[in-house]
């Protein structure tokens, strides 16, 4: 493998969603996933729950803004807490060249540990997969 130059980390956090009036969505949110950007199902979705509390503002009056917000920004923890987890742990990878390399090595030779990361990163399995001890165990071991 050629040696090449890493960025790190590739994502941002975010202390408030939402506050009285304003919601984040899509990447500002917060932008994490290293490898599929994640761009497109993170807007789709957060802006989905924001459209939500802000539909519950406008027919409950505007002091329900600040509820809303918070509601908004549970809704998003909830959805979003372990893709992010998992994004922070493959950036943490990639910040040490060598670990990225072991783990990159294991992924090769471990063609279901692969395939679930790749499930886990698009979106299309519960990403608490990824943070699961046994995989992180088969992922991982020599």
């Amino acid at each position: 493998m050629r040696p090449g130059r890493w960025s790190a980390p590739l994502g941002g956090r975010v202390t408030r969603s939402a506050g009285d009036g304003w919601f984040l969505t899509g990447d500002a949110v917060g932008f994490l996933d290293p490898f599929t950007g994640e761009g497109l199902h993170r807007a789709m979705v957060s802006s989905e729950l924001a459209s939500a509390a802000i539909r519950s503002t406008l027919d409950h009056g505007s002091s329900t803004s600040q509820r809303a917000a918070a509601a908004y920004h549970r809704a998003l923890r909830r959805r979003f807490g372990a893709k992010d987890a998992v994004s922070w742990l493959v950036q943490s990878f990639l910040a040490h060249p060598a670990l990225f390399e072991y783990a990159a090595r294991r992924l090769v030779d471990r063609p279901d540990v692969r395939a679930t990361m790749g499930l886990v990163m698009g979106d299309l399995v519960p990403a608490s997969r990824g943070l699961d001890p046994r995989f992180l165990t088969a992922l991982l071991a020599p």
